[in-house]
């Protein structure tokens, strides 16, 4: 089940991507990055037993934590790099591992934690240790991404820039994206899992999408995009990872019609409207788009890209896209990385223009 509160906050699970009442353009990046994992975690939540939900809840807590700290820390650098030695401490001590009779008995918890924390970060009461995984993790993702992003230029700012602020575009774009995520199935498979060309080809094609997804809206980043995806492929799924999505799809085949081949035919529908509302992001910022990004998003590549029953065939054979041997995977990466470091440069060059003028 999706949580319902968390701390002294309720949550509007009816939302596509709860935010706390912000629209998504007025996240700094920090918070957008940690309403990514809240998003994640609640929808591992709708499919997950007992003690897995009590794991899962207590992830949410130190997502919650965390964005209690930006908001008491943010306008001082230096007091938001050690809140995170303080969370870290508490971590480590076991603060988020307890046990708790009620909901609103951990929310209780969790609201007192936090003002302990947010305490200790004034006054300066440190630890000597630091999860070395923990401080490279707060270091990027808290620290370094403590700013806002406006969606009409690409740049980091650090006051939101509310004349820019297209109305509901992030918002509508989180919705359209995690309702799109089994078309992009592939693109945080594992690799090694698609045995076959046409899937080969399409994991690649996915990444295109996903990486001019980024130039197109530069608030979301590679972590954001991936657990959105992978949020709306879990609840779609009923619970099924990445990897157990295209297993399942694979011993479906095209013989057979389950529910996740009616999923995908419903969703591509959601993959035509994403792209429409990147459209709409590209005319707000009134620059000419890079003409490779158009390409790739045009709906037409999009819905080709997308991942289908027929992309794993019950029989291997050249003429049906059959299974791929390893050394014509190897041959075909080798070639894509190539592409997708000059598709990869040019979206570069594209962005520096825009936010340079």
């Amino acid at each position: 089940m999706k949580r319902k509160s968390i701390g002294s906050v309720e949550i509007d699970t009816s939302l596509a991507f709860w935010t706390n009442g912000k629209n998504a353009n007025q996240l700094r990046q920090n918070e957008r990055e940690l309403f990514s994992i809240i998003d994640l975690l609640q929808s591992k939540a709708l499919f997950a037993n007992e003690n897995e939900l009590e794991n899962l809840f207590s992830e949410m807590d130190k997502a919650y934590v965390a964005l209690q700290l930006i908001n008491s820390f943010a306008q001082n650098e230096t007091l938001l790099y050690n809140a995170g030695i303080v969370l870290n401490d508490a971590i480590l001590k076991g603060d988020f591992d307890l046990d708790f009779d009620s909901l609103e008995e951990r929310n209780n918890y969790i609201n007192q934690l936090s003002d302990d924390l947010i305490s200790k970060t004034n006054s300066n009461t440190l630890s000597n240790f630091l999860d070395p995984d923990f401080a490279q993790w707060w270091d990027e993702i808290i620290v370094k991404e403590n700013y806002y992003v406006d969606v009409t230029t690409g740049e980091k700012t650090a006051q939101i820039q509310e004349s820019s602020v297209i109305s509901g575009s992030t918002d509508e774009f989180c919705s359209k994206l995690k309702k799109s995520g089994m078309s992009l199935l592939y693109v945080y498979a594992d690799p090694s899992i698609l045995t076959t060309k046409k899937a080969m080809s399409k994991y690649y094609d996915q990444r295109d999408i996903t990486n001019s997804l980024k130039v197109v809206n530069p608030s979301f980043s590679n972590s954001v995009c991936e657990n959105l995806i992978t949020s709306g492929i879990i609840e779609d799924t009923k619970g099924l990872s990445v990897n157990e999505a295209v297993e399942n799809l694979k011993q479906n085949g095209k013989s057979k019609i389950g529910e996740l081949i009616a999923i995908i035919t419903l969703i591509v529908t959601a993959v035509v409207a994403l792209c429409g509302m990147v459209s709409s992001i590209f005319a707000a910022r009134k620059a000419e788009t890079d003409k490779k990004t158009a390409e790739i998003l045009k709906d037409s590549n999009i819905q080709n890209a997308a991942a289908s029953e027929y992309d794993f065939p019950a029989s291997a054979d050249l003429n049906n896209d059959g299974v791929i041997s390893e050394d014509e995977k190897n041959i075909y990466v080798e070639k894509k990385q190539k592409n997708t470091l000059i598709y990869g440069g040019i979206a570069l060059a594209l962005l520096w223009l825009l936010t340079s003028n």
